[in-house]
Parts: C-alpha cells; structure tokens; sequence
C-alpha cells in the first residue's frame, strides 16, 4: 500500500458534546537508505574471497559471480555491477547485470597467479549506494581433489560436521 487515508474524530467530554473530523492523508514512498549486502563471495574482513580458475581457461570462462541484494523494493533495488580495481584489469570482465567474472583473454606468464579484484556493486536509485567485493583468484593448473578434500575437512571442522 503506497498510500492511505484515515478520518480522525475528537470529541469532548461536555455536554452538549462538541466534536470535529478531520481527514489525514498518508503517502509511503521507499528511500534509497540501505547500501547492496554482499551474499556472494562470503566477505570476510581480514582477507578477501579465494577462487580458483584454470591456468589453461579460455576466453569467457566463468570464474565466479558475485551476488548482492539492495533491501530497498522496486527498481531502485536493482543492481549492477563493474570491476573497479584488478591485479591484470585485461584478464577479466565483469558481467554488468549478472555479476559473472570472466576470463577475457588467456593466462599469460607475465600474469601473477594471484589475481585480487575489487567488484563494485551499485544500486539505481537517483542517490545510488555501492558496496564492494573484494576476491582474490588463483590461477592453478588443476583444481585437484586434494585441494578439495582440504576444503571439505575444513568446512566441516567450521560447522561442526
């Protein structure tokens, strides 16, 4: 409901009785007071998101997607994103309604195997808010088993499991 209307009575206690009405008319309107939060990459303050993508990817690769949600309703709460800051800003992009990071080119020696991004999420309000993603990937040259056993034994060490 975005706007209402309500008729107010008072009354006195006297006698005769004397009253009036009055009638209050309400509009609601969403401010854009919230700032995009971050789902995914769990952000986590002391070190960014780790992501691993194969050394051996081709152009378009997905990497990883960040996702965020505005609490501000309609279209003020969609949200779009850019990458604002990258170890090799050439090597990916950032899909701008989508959030996807992918590979733009291929893995070169010149390129650090650890690649820190900067994701900047940003809401459409006339004021827009931002919030930022900060993910580190790794280049490897395979994503093995090992590697995900390790994260399975340490997730479920976390959660109790």
């Amino acid at each position: 409901m975005r706007e209402f209307r309500c008729i107010v009575r008072a009354e006195d206690g006297g006698s005769p009785s004397l009253s009036t009405n009055r009638t209050l008319d309400f509009f609601l309107s969403d401010e854009n007071d919230n700032a995009p939060l971050v789902l995914h990459p769990l952000q986590n303050s002391a070190s960014p998101a780790n992501e691993l993508v194969p050394r051996s990817a081709e152009p378009g690769y997905t990497g990883t997607k960040v996702v965020a949600v505005d609490s501000t309703a309609g279209q003020i709460a969609w949200l779009s994103y850019r990458l604002l800051k990258a170890t090799a800003p050439d090597l990916f992009t950032v899909g701008p309604q989508t959030g996807e990071i992918r590979t733009t080119r291929p893995e070169t020696e010149r390129d650090s195997l650890k690649q820190k991004l900067v994701i900047l999420g940003k809401d459409n309000g006339r004021s827009p808010r931002f919030t930022a993603a900060m993910i580190q990937v790794l280049l490897v040259d395979v994503i093995s088993d090992a590697y995900l056993q390790v994260e399975e034994t340490s997730q479920s060490q976390t959660f109790g499991g």
